[in-house]
């Protein structure tokens, strides 16, 4: 009895660590306050918003792509400074790009439009448009047959990584939130 006990113990422990170590990779303590400030003024599950965070930059600051998206969230140049026009901000230096505030702000900020103008469709479908670009991802709606799925939508498979990447760090977010470990 005492070594099932012990097993079970030990089961537990490994859960909760693995969780631990899950939870901070894919969502960092220091973040998290910028994050939930961010997603409830734009109206997006902080925990969606950390899982495109951590599949754009793995909370790099400084990261840039080989495209020349730049920040935590991956910004544009182009997207970012029209987010930043649309919020009434008169400057936008490339040192901002590299600010996790205003990063985080503008990001959140395109990524609630995309949402917004992707109403009532999956939930990938904005997540795609982040990557490929809305235009990219509307032809690909009106090419797809009615029935088609995910995969056969998004023509990119570059997008559709980075579609099921942030999908499943979200389950997996939600599913430790659940038990209180986010």
């Amino acid at each position: 009895m005492k070594k099932i006990s012990l097993l079970f113990l030990s089961c537990l422990l490994l859960f909760y660590a693995a969780g631990w170590v899950f939870c901070s990779i894919t969502y960092p303590v220091s973040y998290r306050q910028l994050i939930q400030e961010q997603a409830k003024e734009n109206q997006l599950d902080p925990l969606l918003v950390a899982a495109l965070i951590f599949a754009e930059s793995r909370y790099q600051s400084e990261a840039i792509s080989k495209v020349g998206a730049m920040g935590l969230m991956q910004l544009m140049p182009r997207t970012a400074a029209e987010m930043a026009l649309k919020k009434g901000w008169t400057t936008l230096t490339e040192k901002d790009f590299f600010d996790k505030e205003v990063n985080i702000k503008l990001g959140t900020f395109y990524l609630a439009g995309l949402f917004k103008r992707f109403e009532k469709a999956p939930i990938w479908l904005p997540l795609a448009s982040y990557n490929a670009g809305e235009r990219k991802v509307r032809k690909w709606q009106k090419e797809a047959k009615l029935e088609s799925s995910r995969d056969e939508i998004i023509q990119f498979p570059e997008t559709k990584r980075y579609v099921k990447q942030i999908l499943w760090v979200y389950q997996g977010l939600l599913f430790w939130a659940k038990i209180g470990m986010v």
